[in-house]
């Protein structure tokens, strides 16, 4: 076995074991943890229709943020809607204070939340809550009226105002970390998730299932990680897609006209959703390399070379579109596939196709350096795109790149110093075409310092592998990527050769110690972009985990130094042997595809029988196992996996055997 320095082995064979781990606090004491709260939808007055979402909103921001920054216990919502549903005797929907409190001792919580949302004649919102205890009926906490415009609401910065004034009342002792965070604009994907969710849970209630799918499915984008999202999405998803319509269908008729009604509100959300498509994107980026050309010597004008223009379309939002689409037309098409009854009902199933198609003249002029316009070419950006509930979304381009050549310059006007500029789109402002457009016009350079990768995220696992991924320029084919990292030493070096698509698994040998990860894109000539801005991630092991080569962690040295930190034994004897036998079985053992399994010393020995005999999934031998080191006389050392004794014996003895590596 090649030689491992142990620390403080010889000195009672101590192990170190690093235990930290760094989390986010944000409350000191026990955070209420006595507390159980139930969170009611806040009642809604004077409230148009279309914002009646604004209700589970706030709910299940009260939900969230009462979670997290805090010890309290809060009641599920779908638990909370079933045993309200169950309330015949409040059929019209509207609960009094005495409703809550019967309610709220059925959920077993001690308190709940109630308020309400009042809609000013100003447009704006009033917003009043308060908590009281189940009971006695007490008011413990308050909050309000207070004013919030409609943005401070939709945001849900103003509920987290009243999260933060409620939880104080509550006697939560919030740390600064906390209240910089509710104070703090909330991150716009989760908002973007809670109101999709939201608008969802309101569809149901009215009715139209196939509207609160598409919203539960805009959630589930958002915020994939969410597990009431996925819930409600799948119960509403699988409800529809069985085909079935209730148990309350009594005969083929009824069930035949359930259906009918409900391909009719699909084709109507399909018709209604397609005419509201997000806005695509376009790039143009130019490169000039200025070239003189023919001369016309009886005008006195010249010909001007060397600018080239290229296109490209950015369809993310439109594909993020039109797969939530896809995903609606799936679900209920699945159903009615799963009546059976289709054959004789004759019914249509639900379809959409938009198809659309852009084009932009853009004039690109000639410039001396008084800026004097010398000449002016037009230049075509032209495709379509296509949205389909079959066949999902697709685009075109028909002008990716074009050559400028600018004719009749007056060779009198020309300086030493020429430039272009886009001058006009469509014969308007080419800047207030652009704006209005989300066209983008860019050097070759100035596009190359904002490509540079997004949302670089490392995913860590045990077993020596790392996940990352980020967010690139997926629309432009002449971009791949390259992923660095820092050793233990802190060197930057490439993980690996160009990667297409924007994830990649990689394995790892650096355990218990920081990494730091970028990423930069690479186009089809080679060059590279800056490098994104870095990701940390950690590989977290202790005694007794998966280590990297499949085998059980038996020692943690603490440190990342002369090439380990970690020991991991093989997960199973490799047999018996004899010592030289032994030796040559471990070198021969190529667990997790390493090849620098050993047999161990007997101090390692004496490490892998102290911390892993507990483990009985392991399967130690009762007789003892060889380690590499050599005695008096031509003897070996040995270690007894029963008693611990280790002892010296003949070479030629047969014993068990374990290989170990570091790393």
């Amino acid at each position: 076995m090649k030689k491992i320095l142990l620390p403080g082995i010889l000195a009672g064979l101590a192990m170190v074991v690093s235990t930290r781990a760094w989390t986010q606090s944000y409350y000191t004491g026990d955070g209420g943890k006595d507390i159980t709260l139930v969170v009611y939808e806040p009642e809604g007055r004077e409230l148009s229709r279309d914002e009646n979402w604004l209700l589970p909103l706030v709910q299940g921001s009260f939900n969230t943020d009462f979670a997290k920054y805090s010890g309290i216990t809060i009641f599920d919502r779908q638990n909370l809607e079933r045993i309200m549903a169950q309330q015949t005797e409040s059929a019209s929907g509207l609960y009094s204070d005495e409703d809550y409190i019967r309610i709220g001792h059925l959920a077993n919580a001690r308190h709940i939340l109630t308020g309400t949302i009042t809609k000013t004649p100003n447009g704006a919102f009033s917003l009043q809550f308060s908590v009281s205890e189940v009971e006695t009926g007490k008011r413990v906490a308050s909050y309000g009226p207070a004013s919030c415009s409609p943005l401070a609401l939709e945001n849900l910065s103003a509920v987290k105002k009243a999260s933060a004034d409620l939880l104080g009342q509550l006697g939560v002792k919030l740390t600064d970390a906390a209240r910089r965070e509710l104070s703090a604009e909330a991150d716009t994907r989760q908002v973007q998730a809670e109101t999709a969710l939201s608008k969802g849970i309101e569809a149901a209630k009215k009715g139209t299932v196939v509207e609160a799918l598409s919203y539960f499915f805009q959630a589930a984008d958002f915020n994939p990680a969410s597990t009431e999202v996925a819930s409600r999405l799948n119960i509403l998803n699988r409800d529809i897609s069985s085909g079935n319509m209730g148990d309350n269908v009594r005969n083929d008729l009824q069930w035949h006209d359930q259906w009918k009604e409900r391909l009719a509100e699909g084709s109507q959300f399909t018709t209604n959703y397609l005419k509201t498509p997000p806005a695509p994107s376009y790039s143009v980026i130019y490169t000039t390399n200025i070239q003189q050309g023919r001369i016309d010597y009886d005008t006195r004008t010249v010909e001007v070379s060397g600018v080239t223009v290229n296109y490209v379309f950015d369809g993310t939002a439109l594909e993020a579109w039109t797969k939530q689409l896809q995903n609606v037309a799936k679900a209920v098409n699945d159903g009615l596939a799963n009546t059976k009854r289709n054959g004789d009902w004759r019914l249509s199933p639900v379809q959409g196709r938009r198809n659309q198609d852009f084009s932009y003249t853009l004039t690109v002029s000639l410039l001396n350096d008084q800026g004097q316009r010398l000449s002016s070419q037009d230049v075509r950006l032209r495709g379509s795109w296509t949205a389909d509930t079959e066949r999902g979304f697709s685009y075109s381009l028909y002008d990716k790149e074009a050559s400028v050549r600018f004719t009749g310059v007056s060779a009198d006007l020309i300086t030493d110093r020429l430039s272009v500029r886009f001058t006009a789109i469509d014969g308007k402002d080419a800047q207030t075409v652009a704006r209005a457009n989300n066209i983008s016009i860019m050097t070759d350079e100035d596009y190359w310092k904002i490509i540079v990768p997004q949302n670089l995220r490392a995913a860590v696992a045990q077993g020596g592998k790392e996940t990352l991924t980020w967010q690139g320029n997926t629309w432009d084919p002449r971009l791949k990527y390259r992923v660095y990292c820092t050793n233990p030493e802190g060197r930057i070096s490439a993980v690996e050769g160009l990667v297409e698509g924007t994830r990649i698994t990689v394995p790892s040998t650096y355990f218990g110690i920081t990494r730091y990860w970028w990423v930069s894109c690479v186009d089809s000539n080679g060059r590279e972009s800056g490098k994104s801005a870095a990701t940390v991630s950690r590989i977290p092991l202790k005694v007794g985990d998966i280590g990297p080569g499949g085998g059980y962690v038996f020692y943690d040295k603490g440190d990342y130094s002369s090439g380990w930190r970690f020991l991991e034994a093989a997960p199973a004897d490799l047999g018996t042997y004899t010592w030289d036998a032994a030796k040559r079985a471990c070198m021969d053992y190529r667990g997790g595809g390493y090849s620098d399994w050993s047999l161990p010393e007997k101090d390692v020995l004496k490490l892998m029988y102290t911390n892993l005999r507990g483990n009985k999934g392991l399967g130690f031998s009762r007789l003892s196992y060889w380690s590499s080191s050599e005695g008096y006389n031509g003897l070996a050392w040995n270690q007894s996996f029963v008693d611990g004794i280790q002892g010296s014996n003949l070479k030629y003895y047969v014993y068990s055997v374990r290989a170990v590596r570091a790393f």
